[in-house]
């Protein structure tokens, strides 16, 4: 309770024992366990106080979970968070990459499908492979630029539910699909 205490000049306190007023990715990742301590105090003040994208910042720059409960909270109306979220995609997928699907997925219309698998690209396939799919089975219009993808990433992934995918799809091309199913 503010009565009893000042957040502000426990955020100030913080800060100079953390030695520095701005925190960046680098300077938190150099760390030890103590300081990453004060850095998760000063996250949870910071969405105690409303300062959701902070508090989200400083989560994924610790590669806390927590993160997820931060973005899922305000993702959906708040542009901080969606350019947050979508600069963030791979270091999501890094910190659980069942909680990046989940949330991706859920939240596709404020961070693009197109910027998210773009993140992905040089990233392990079956991210990729995970998300189209999750995406595809909560919409099939959300997911269908991406379907002749999707036939690739089944075959390398999970070929027994290549068939039923392609069943479903009319969204790829039927001699890309012939060609990689020969493969």
């Amino acid at each position: 309770p503010q009565y009893i205490f000042s957040d502000s000049a426990l955020v100030d306190a913080l800060h100079r024992r953390l030695g520095a007023e701005e925190l960046d990715s680098q300077r938190i990742a150099s760390f030890g366990q103590e300081e990453r301590h004060l850095v998760e105090a000063l996250a949870s003040l910071a969405a105690t106080r409303g300062k959701m994208g902070l508090a989200a910042r400083l989560l994924l720059d610790l590669g806390k979970d927590d993160c997820f409960r931060v973005l899922e909270d305000g993702l959906q109306g708040d542009e901080q968070l969606q350019a947050l979220a979508a600069g963030s995609v791979v270091r999501l997928f890094e910190i659980d990459d069942h909680k990046a699907c989940e949330l991706l997925v859920e939240h596709h219309l404020a961070v693009p499908v197109g910027v998210v698998v773009e993140a992905l690209q040089g990233c392990d396939n079956r991210w990729k492979h995970d998300y189209l799919k999750q995406l595809s089975a909560k919409s099939e219009v959300a997911s269908q630029s991406y379907h002749m993808q999707m036939v690739e990433l089944f075959a390398e992934y999970e070929p027994s539910a290549l068939l039923r995918f392609l069943r479903s799809s009319q969204h790829y091309s039927l001699e890309e699909a012939l060609h990689i199913c020969r493969q």
